[in-house]
């Protein structure tokens, strides 16, 4: 097959930025191919700050600190038994960074609850979204709880015996999919959550919980745009710099950035019809493994027809990764 280049202008309708509809088309194969549909990566973000606030001290911080009140300095909330008026709320502000872009599977939130006041607190303990924290934040001028994320209702970790044997301590999940994945599709680096009991006025939701095992625990699909992109063996090129191929066919080939998934490699093709791009379709090449190259090809092209083709990763839910670059070429 002959490539060569031509110094010849076309117009150019700036950069696609947007998920493309799979269509039929034929696949030509693809290069070290991993065998499975694609799969998805698990990890673990800790939180990078967190508070207390008292409705009793409503205008102390306890910013990265934990309640004065617990020499544990745990993160605590419920109506504290001590005077029975106090009611305390936690919240954390997670590290959501690994996620944006991606689409979250599975996402909880995960702490351990360390004591409860009561032997049987019927009380659940409640996880929101709410607004961001600072050192500032009190009481007084704590966050929006903007939507409740769920509830947990773990049983005593009353260490003292008063409950016969001292309770044990508990892991507490809480379901933060759908929240993590606004922020995700945001772009945010850091999404934050509350903690405070659902009934703040008895006494047995009345807890503590390490703050330092707080984190999320992440199931996730990342797909970079895929990057060293060429058509039949010359780079990515556009305007003046277009390949000109000898040829009614064309063979796409590009790396893929999967983030350690096996994914299907998708290009997307467009023709000049005198003043746009127009769609053409879509081909593509399934099992590509993470930074592993992929191709595949496309026929009937019209000799002397301008064409751009765009590289993306999808995974086997349908979810369609970041766009390439676009590239050019005149059969």
């Amino acid at each position: 097959m002959n490539i060569r280049s031509r110094g010849e202008v076309r117009p150019f309708s700036g950069l696609l930025r947007r998920a493309v509809a799979l269509t039929a088309a034929t696949v030509l194969g693809g290069l070290a191919l991993g065998g499975s549909p694609a799969s998805a990566a698990v990890q673990e973000s800790g939180k990078t700050n967190w508070t207390v606030v008292s409705s009793l001290y409503a205008s102390t911080s306890y910013y990265n600190q934990g309640y004065a009140g617990d020499p544990a300095k745990s993160a605590v909330t419920g109506r504290i038994t001590t005077n029975g008026t106090e009611i305390t709320r936690s919240l954390f502000t997670m590290d959501a960074a690994p996620y944006a872009g991606s689409r979250i599977i599975n996402a909880r939130f995960v702490i351990t609850q360390t004591y409860t006041w009561s032997c049987s607190p019927t009380v659940p303990v409640e996880l929101w979204n709410t607004g961001l924290i600072n050192p500032g934040t009190t009481w007084g001028t704590q966050p929006l709880w903007n939507a409740k994320l769920g509830s947990q209702s773990p049983g005593s970790s009353n260490t003292s015996g008063m409950c016969g044997s001292p309770g044990m301590s508990r892991i507490v999940q809480f379901d933060v999919t759908g929240a993590l994945q606004q922020t995700a599709n945001a772009g945010q680096a850091s999404i934050a959550l509350g903690m405070k009991a659902a009934d703040e006025g008895s006494l047995a939701g009345w807890r503590r919980f390490d703050p330092s095992t707080a984190k999320l625990v992440v199931e996730y699909s990342r797909l970079e745009a895929p990057i060293q992109i060429s058509v039949n063996g010359e780079g990515c090129a556009s305007g003046p710099a277009r390949p000109v191929i000898a040829d009614t066919t064309a063979t796409f080939m590009a790396l893929t950035r999967t983030g350690g998934t096996t994914a299907r490699l998708n290009f997307s093709y467009e023709k000049w019809n005198g003043s746009a791009f127009v769609s053409q379709g879509v081909t593509g090449v399934d099992g590509v493994a993470h930074n592993t190259f992929g191709q595949a090809g496309i026929g009937g092209l019209e000799p002397g027809g301008i064409y751009r083709f765009f590289a993306f990763s999808s995974d086997s839910t349908g979810f369609s990764g970041l766009v390439s670059l676009p590239c050019e070429f005149e059969a």
